[in-house]
C-alpha cells in the first residue's frame, strides 16, 4: 500500500519538485493507512483459531467409503464440478446471439 500510494504521487502532473513532494505525501499517507490495516489484519489472524480438526473430519465422513483423502483430492476441480451443477440448475437457458442468427 505504501508503494502503490508513493508511486501515486509521482504521476502527478508537474515539474520535478510537484512530484517529489506527491511522492513523499504518498508515503506519509499510504503508511498512515496501510500499515495499521495490515497490523490489524495480522493480528486477527493470530486471535482467531482455526479449525482445522473438524473439517478434516466433515471431509472424511463425506468421503464414506472412498479411498481417497484429503491430500490426494482435487479440490479445485470439486469445487468448480459444484459451481457448474449449481449453474446448471439454476441458471436459465437462453440462446447464444450469435447461435440464434440463421444465415
Amino acid at each position: 500500500g505504501v508503494v502503490t500510494a508513493g508511486a501515486t504521487g509521482l504521476a502527478l502532473p508537474g515539474g520535478l519538485a510537484i512530484r517529489a513532494k506527491g511522492f513523499a505525501l504518498g508515503i506519509a499517507v499510504g503508511g498512515a493507512m496501510c500499515l495499521p490495516l495490515g497490523f490489524l489484519t495480522t493480528e486477527l489472524d493470530r486471535l482467531i483459531p482455526v479449525d482445522t480438526e473438524s473439517g478434516k473430519a466433515r471431509d472424511a465422513q463425506k468421503i464414506g467409503s472412498n479411498q481417497t483423502t484429503q491430500e490426494n483430492r482435487d479440490l479445485t476441480g470439486d469445487a468448480i464440478k459444484s459451481f457448474e451443477a449449481e449453474l446448471a440448475r439454476t441458471a436459465p437457458r437462453r440462446k447464444s446471439w450469435w447461435r440464434s442468427r440463421k444465415s
